[in-house]
């Protein structure tokens, strides 16, 4: 990646701690992670499982009002991501690129004004301990 003035770049494994450790208290938290595709269904859950730890690091990592943008391949846990996404930014659009194929699932979430990181991401670690 070329530097951007003003803009922390981190390329690396969302589930490595040490690329975690890295990241900023951030405005924006950006994700285009995406799979490797096989062209099954199994494309979507994986896409899922991406996009849940993108809003987790969001949760962590996001200062009050930042925004939230992330990819996502829709399938049957998409309407439950959206909503939860929804829990904690006061403005939610999805958008699919132009670009994009008509028979892609692929979808843009934009997330703007974060409620706040300690009530978010308690009432996200809920969610995932199933309380």
């Amino acid at each position: 990646m070329h530097p951007i003035d003003g803009v922390t770049c981190i390329q690396g494994d969302l589930y490595d701690q040490e690329v975690l450790d890295q990241l900023p208290v951030a405005d924006v938290v950006l994700s285009d992670a995406a799979p490797k595709t096989t062209g099954d269904s199994r494309d979507q859950y994986k896409s899922y499982l991406i996009s849940v730890r993108a809003l987790e690091i969001a949760l962590l990592r996001l200062k009050k009002e930042g925004s939230f943008i992330v990819k996502i391949f829709q399938g049957e846990d998409f309407d439950a991501y959206l909503a939860e996404v929804r829990k904690h930014f006061d403005f939610v659009k999805c958008t699919k690129p132009p670009t994009s194929r008509n028979e892609s699932k692929e979808i843009y979430i934009v997330a703007m004004g974060f409620r706040g990181r300690e009530e978010g991401y308690e009432s996200y670690k809920r969610l995932l301990e199933g309380d």
